[in-house]
């Protein structure tokens, strides 16, 4: 049998809105306010990536500033998050007024692709086994 590695692959939306839920894989079930916990229970992944947008980020005056005000936001409100390859990627819109919901769009979704999918081989390319990858879509659908 060959051997592989087994990489989870996670979307994360804004984690300060999510709330503890009952999640079921395969025959695991865990309560927690992230999905990927009962994945990790059953699959034991080699590596962990975590993706975010950098519109959750609140202050900051130059990309890494952002970069890391996201990240922080996440493990905050997601504290298994720290545990994780964390990729920040470059946002589709902005929130600017979240009371009257008017929103500024700044760039295009390929901005995201490219960007995610560049740091993602930067992540996988030292792997030289085949590879097993689970992509947990649940807090970030709209991604697809």
């Amino acid at each position: 049998m060959t051997e592989s590695e087994k990489v989870l692959i996670s979307i994360i939306g804004n984690p300060s809105n999510y709330r503890d839920a009952k999640y079921h894989y395969k025959d695991h079930e865990k309560v927690s306010k992230f999905s990927s916990l009962a994945i990790l229970d059953a699959e034991k992944p080699d590596k962990k990536v975590l993706i975010g947008q950098y519109t959750l980020a609140t202050k900051g005056q130059s990309f890494d500033d952002i970069v890391n005000d996201s990240k922080n936001m996440i493990t905050t409100n997601i504290p298994e998050a720290k545990d994780f390859d964390i990729i920040i990627s470059p946002g589709v819109f902005y929130a600017i007024d979240r009371t009257n919901k008017v929103f500024s769009f700044k760039g295009e979704i390929y901005n995201f692709y490219a960007y995610t999918l560049y740091k993602l081989a930067k992540v996988l390319e030292g792997i030289d086994k085949d590879l097993e990858v689970i992509l947990d879509l649940t807090h970030g659908i709209n991604y697809t």
